[in-house]
């Protein structure tokens, strides 16, 4: 597919079908849609944790021991973990020298939403939402 490169300001009265790449700032109008990725939770330790990407994370086979670790973390930026093991905690890691709600990590509990956003360049905060299933 053939690609087009704007190096302004770029408008459009009728939408953008596709993938649009690289740092958006202003206002986004319309119907925004997160990518779902499906994730197995593996490791014991941030250098051995399954790697989430930016969007909605669906993880399985938590073991309560095993995890997934977050991007490094840039202002702005939301990420969305679903512990979709019934009973099993899943290990969440922030990136190498960021934190997550102040430490290292944090464990989730099954069947729970957890909701990562990136206050600064090195700060993840988050809430857990349990699921209605």
């Amino acid at each position: 597919m053939a690609q087009t490169r704007f190096s302004g300001p770029v408008a459009s009265d009728n939408g953008f079908i596709g993938n649009v790449t690289g740092n958006i700032t202003g206002t986004v109008t319309g119907t925004v849609v997160q990518p779902v990725s499906a994730v197995t939770a593996a490791g014991t330790n941030l250098s051995t944790a399954a790697a989430l990407s930016n969007g909605v994370n669906v993880v399985a086979s938590a073991s309560g021991t095993n995890g997934v670790k977050l991007p490094t973390a840039v202002a702005g930026t939301t990420i969305t973990v679903y512990n979709s093991a019934a009973t099993n905690g899943l290990i969440v890691y922030a990136n190498t020298s960021d934190t997550i709600n102040g430490t290292a990590s944090v464990t989730m509990e099954g069947s729970t939403w957890l909701q990562c956003i990136a206050t600064t360049d090195a700060v993840w905060l988050t809430t857990i939402f349990t699921a209605n299933t």
